[in-house]
């Protein structure tokens, strides 16, 4: 089968050129989005427990690692920034989480290249699309999917690809770095339904990014891999537990249909399948002027198995937090803004919002296709009681931040700028964000990434 080889074609003959304006700027879009998710990340206590074991034994380079004062080695530097992507579980969502590897994948090789903005750009519009597809073509069928994480496992080749693309690797030798980053990516693994409190390992976003730099790497300098990693009938597919492989999703549409144009932005600093219910009920909150003090009982239908799976009201730590309905709802009616001060410790531990948070039943209302990932219809149910009898409701199912339904400009500056000012400065960050137009200008990526430090 010649499926994947077409794949791997259009990513080393893809060019800037060739890119529409609107893919272009997405991929801005998504570069800044993920960067400002990565200084925010850094900051938290997930961060910071990366950032001090990468910088007790990575090896030096040029390439930046956040939290960590030195350069150093592009594989640990995309190891430890797709962590803190990932910290706050407030990237952007096609399918899972792609950019929290293709971005500090095409970072830190772009770093250690000094490529081009216009180089990283296309790597990382190139990684959307060949990435993306690979996930859609090992997605499992729904039942399937409830019993196994496939849908976290193919990450390592988001994270080999852009770097294959920077590093112009030969067909052979990315059909190597590939094969690499198929056969080291962990497990998949899941979170949600593991006992509370919740595992910090989320979905090994670190792992799978170090697998797919270090694979890249590795192909240049003559390494050998399974070169028929995806289209093998023992291939990638059935060892993550896949009960079905659709070959021509490899390349359906490469050239024509750009994957980064549908991906979800995420307005709140949690998981995707919780934003209608939070967004439900920040608008009875402020549509009927609700207070927490005035609540005594919060209703809410959620989507599928979270009804499950994300009930605890007294999270643990940042990690239980971005997985429990009662507390997202609790700080969302408190008016916290959305963004690292959810999940500071004195958010977690203030007495009034784990009151609320007892005060939230959750019970199922809808079923949703756990193969189709992050994407689509989230349907739920928020209903509020008040201590004078009066009960507000609201129905509520396509969540902000979807292609359908996108992130204005301004939101997602303001998010830029609050995640970014944590490590930077607020003038800084916002200079940044006013001047992301020009990083496409840069003969030299480490020119901008020198402005993060």
């Amino acid at each position: 089968m010649q499926t994947a080889p077409r794949a791997i074609d259009y990513l080393a003959d893809l060019r800037y050129s060739d890119l529409p304006q609107i893919v272009r700027d997405r991929a801005i879009d998504v570069l800044f989005d993920t960067v400002g998710c990565m200084l925010g990340g850094a900051q938290t206590g997930l961060g910071k427990v990366y950032a001090r074991v990468t910088s007790g034994i990575a090896g030096t380079g040029e390439s930046t690692a956040f939290g960590i004062a030195r350069k150093i080695d592009p594989v640990s530097a995309s190891f430890v920034n797709a962590a803190h992507a990932d910290a706050l579980d407030y990237e952007d969502t096609l399918l899972g989480h792609p950019s929290a590897t293709i971005v500090p994948a095409a970072l830190a090789i772009g770093e250690m290249l000094g490529a081009t903005g216009e180089d990283v750009i296309t790597a990382i519009a190139g990684a959307y699309d060949v990435a993306a597809r690979i996930g859609a073509a090992i997605t499992p069928t729904p039942e399937r999917a409830r019993d196994v994480a496939v849908r976290f496992a193919w990450f390592g080749f988001a994270a080999a690809a852009p770097a294959a693309k920077l590093l112009k690797l030969s067909r052979e030798q990315t059909q190597d770095a590939f094969g690499y980053a198929g056969a080291s990516s962990p497990l998949p693994v899941w979170i949600t339904k593991w006992p509370r409190p919740l595992h910090w390992i989320k979905n090994n976003l670190a792992e799978q990014a170090r697998a797919g730099v270090l694979g890249a790497l590795a192909a240049r300098d003559g390494l050998g891999g399974p070169r028929d990693i995806l289209e093998n009938e023992l291939g990638f597919w059935r060892m993550v537990g896949s009960d079905r492989f659709d070959a021509g999703a490899l390349h359906d549409g490469l050239g024509s249909r750009y994957a980064i144009l549908d991906t979800h932005f995420k307005p709140y600093p949690a998981c995707r399948w919780l934003h209608t219910i939070i967004e439900a009920s920040q608008r009875l909150r402020d549509r009927h002027d609700i207070r927490p003090e005035d609540i005594t009982a919060i209703l809410i239908g959620a989507p599928d198995e979270t009804a499950n799976w994300f009930v605890d009201p007294a999270p643990a730590t940042l990690v239980d937090a971005e997985f429990s309905i009662p507390y997202v709802v609790a700080v969302t009616l408190h008016g916290v803004r959305p963004g690292p001060l959810w999940y500071g410790e004195d958010t977690l531990r203030d007495p009034s919002i784990l009151a609320l948070a007892k005060k939230v039943t959750v019970h199922q209302a809808s079923l949703v296709d756990h193969g189709a990932g992050s994407g689509g219809s989230l349907p739920c149910e928020v209903a509020v009681t008040l201590r004078d009898g009066r009960m507000f409701e609201l129905k509520h199912a396509d969540p902000l931040g979807s292609p359908e339904r996108p992130l204005s400009e301004e939101a997602l500056r303001e998010k830029f700028v609050a995640l970014a000012s944590t490590q930077l400065g607020e003038t800084r960050a916002a200079q940044l964000w006013e001047e992301r137009w020009r990083f496409a200008e840069l003969a030299d990526v480490r020119d901008w990434t020198a402005l993060l430090a």
